[in-house]
């Protein structure tokens, strides 16, 4: 029956009842409104947090990007710059992301500068194609002279040794068919013509095989001077001590020099001005020699011997063998042993350092680890103090992998910045050339 003021009045006991139940409700129902508006707003907040996490590890990826080349990557890492970046935003970052991005980082970028300069050498090649063709063309046609002037003042490739080979080749049929030529006739006359003559064209012969010869190694001198040559200077430097070495004559020498100049600039796409003007760069020179210091400092480490940075742990043990026959099994296990607790001691040092391989470290210190005769009997190493010889090797190792950073780094900043300037000036020459 539907509950009315009559009902209430006729029985109060039932109006209170009902009062009561309606006043629970009421309760009830605002208390779960209150808890909706409670878990709403966690939910809106988790969603702010979770929106602010993709923000600040999409921001922190972009940062990664921004870095072009390993060593602008290797920098920023070494001066925190990403620690602090991952710091600043706390816990509210995808660090596995992140961690992950890092790590392969430098792998693209070396893939990437790998892949652009295989691009450069295949262009190269390519637009040599029609420049290679008419060389070919010359010198199976027997014109050996203008192949080589051709050659000069072209780049027929990376790589030109194969196009030399077959100037050189060519040469040496021609002349081995003038040879047959001369053998002829100097037989012939040998059968009754005049001996005078005879001994002339002879020496005619001579004079031309020692033109042909010189000539020969000035083309090979020149191209064996480039490969690897940083500027003009350093090329002809190079060019002029081996053609002293080789005795040739000067007006073999020079035309050798004309003909590598003309090589160098076409190649490079530099004057000999400009190519002078890079050389005397005071910023140029104080790169290099920061470079060359860089690399003396190494070898005065004694892991200087590339060698010795690459021996296994295990090859390093094997290498003791011979001081411990019939003991091989005990001494590997024992050094084994003595290795396992130090790298326990030194994890942090090894991280830090980012070494998993102490083989280097192993091997010298097993070098300074004599035999005790007297106590342990012939051919039985003393480890008395080895984990202290361990730990000054491992001090003398990190040192050199920091010191190689380094080196590496000044090598690399210094050819970056020649090339840069490098290619301001050819970018100033084609813009000569367009107007």
């Amino acid at each position: 029956m539907p509950i009315t003021w009559r009902n209430v009045e006729s029985d109060p006991t039932r109006g209170t009842a009902v009062l009561f139940e309606s006043a629970r409700r009421a309760l009830n129902d605002g208390f779960t409104g209150f808890n909706g508006i409670i878990d709403s707003r966690n939910e809106v907040n988790q969603q702010n947090w979770n929106t602010q996490k993709e923000v600040n590890t999409d921001q922190f990826l972009d940062r990664l990007a921004q870095y072009k080349t390993p060593e602008e990557l290797a920098a920023a890492q070494q001066a925190g710059e990403l620690d602090a970046l991952k710091a600043q935003f706390g816990g509210q970052i995808d660090r596995d992301a992140v961690r992950g991005a890092e790590a392969a980082q430098a792998d693209v970028l070396m893939k990437r500068i790998a892949a652009q300069n295989q691009y450069g050498d295949d262009k190269i090649n390519r637009d040599a194609r029609a420049d290679a063709a008419v060389f070919d063309d010359l010198v199976i046609a027997g014109k050996l002279k203008e192949a080589a002037d051709w050659k000069a003042s072209r780049v027929l490739g990376t790589d030109e040794s194969p196009a030399t080979n077959r100037l050189l080749e060519r040469g040496d049929v021609q002349f081995n068919q003038d040879n047959t030529k001369s053998q002829l006739a100097i037989s012939q006359r040998q059968l009754g013509l005049d001996i005078a003559r005879d001994q002339r064209e002879t020496k005619d012969w001579e004079d031309k095989w020692d033109e042909t010869t010189q000539r020969r190694v000035a083309i090979d001198l020149g191209d064996q001077a480039l490969n690897g040559a940083t500027n003009f200077a350093s090329a002809r430097s190079v060019y002029l001590t081996s053609a002293k070495e080789k005795g040739l004559r000067d007006d073999v020498v020079n035309a050798g020099l004309e003909a590598l100049q003309k090589s160098y600039q076409t190649r490079t796409g530099l004057t000999a001005e400009q190519d002078a003007l890079l050389s005397a760069d005071s910023e140029l020179i104080a790169m290099t020699k920061s470079a060359e210091l860089a690399k003396e400092q190494l070898t005065k480490n004694r892991y200087s011997d590339p060698k010795a940075t690459k021996v296994t742990e295990d090859e390093a043990i094997a290498n003791i063998f011979p001081r411990v026959k019939g003991e091989e099994d005990e001494t590997s296990n024992l050094i084994k042993t003595h290795l396992k607790t130090f790298k326990e001691k030194h994890k942090g040092s090894l991280e830090a350092a980012g070494i998993t391989n102490l083989g280097p470290v192993v091997e010298q210190a097993l070098k300074s680890s004599g035999v005790d005769e007297a106590l342990l009997g012939d051919d039985t190493l003393d480890f008395n103090g080895f984990q202290s010889k361990m730990t000054n090797a491992l001090s003398d190792y990190i040192a050199y992998t920091e010191l190689r950073k380094q080196a590496d780094t000044a090598s690399s900043k210094a050819a970056t910045k020649r090339m840069e300037k490098q290619l301001q000036m050819i970018q100033g020459n084609i813009l000569k050339n367009l107007k």
